[in-house]
């Protein structure tokens, strides 16, 4: 399964099964984005 991370730069982050999924505190302070791969 694969997991993206979403790390905005203001310190928000979540995890979500999908990439559309960004919240909006991303899109207000920048975002940086990991993929996790679980299993």
């Amino acid at each position: 399964m694969i997991a993206y991370r979403y790390e905005c730069s203001c310190g928000y982050k979540v995890d979500t099964l999908t990439w559309k999924t960004v919240p909006e505190d991303c899109h207000k302070c920048g975002r940086k984005i990991k993929v996790i791969v679980d299993g």
